[in-house]
């Protein structure tokens, strides 16, 4: 089974989140190729189920080589002496705006791309963006947003709710032009249903948004999981 070198720290944003802090890991495959790498960039941290995954894809020749990025544990120090830490996850991650994936892109994948010597490839068919949750609408947030630069999504259970805007997101996707992206997207049954809606009822409309638009995508539904 093939391996990764593996690279983690911690990484305080300049640009577009400023005096955040961020830790990562980043998981770079122990191969022999001149070939620049695909890129893979989680949310909550690097997911160790979708790196096995990626390596055995690339293994059977299903799927390319990919550099992977974890991101997560965003938070902000306190600004007086007896302040608490601030997590930064909710203004990341669910809010209907290019302001994560523009970091993501254009201050840190530069920085570790820098940092660790990364070989990635610049055609954005070979970037993919993923996360569950709030971690889900974020990754869509990536491909919407920025399809210059990710044109590949997997969404477990995307928040497509009232919790930040995200409610706005089916209803643009039929509204607007279909981008140049392939998705994939799944739910469960047995999903949040809290004040700013049903995340089953926005998961499937997501999934009937994609279809209406006529989107490249697969869709997973998983009865009687949560």
């Amino acid at each position: 089974m093939m391996t990764y070198t593996e690279y983690t720290g911690e990484y305080t944003s300049t640009k577009f989140r400023s005096n955040t802090i961020y830790s990562y890991k980043i998981y770079v495959p122990q191969v022999e190729t001149e070939k620049p790498f695909a890129l893979l960039v989680t949310h909550d941290g690097l997911n160790e189920g979708e790196a096995a995954a990626m390596a055995k894809l690339a293994e059977t020749g299903e799927a390319p080589y990919c550099v992977i990025i974890g991101l997560g544990g965003e938070y902000m120090k306190p600004t007086r002496p007896d302040g608490y830490l601030r997590g930064m996850r909710f203004n990341d991650y669910d809010i209907y705006a290019p302001d994560y994936v523009n970091f993501i892109i254009e201050d840190f994948i530069p920085y570790a791309t820098d940092k660790y010597a990364l070989n990635i490839s610049d055609n954005p068919d070979m970037h993919m963006i993923s996360g569950g949750s709030s971690g889900g609408i974020s990754a869509w947030n990536g491909v919407w947003f920025r399809n210059d630069y990710f044109r590949r999504v997997y969404m477990s259970s995307p928040t497509f709710s009232a919790m930040a805007r995200g409610n706005m997101l089916p209803v643009q996707i039929r509204l607007f032009e279909t981008k140049p992206v392939r998705a994939y997207i799944d739910w469960s049954e047995n999903e949040p249903d809290d004040y700013f809606g049903s995340s089953y009822c926005a998961a499937l409309e997501g999934k009937m948004a994609l279809e209406f638009a006529g989107y490249d995508y697969e869709w997973d539904y998983h009865p009687g999981e949560g």
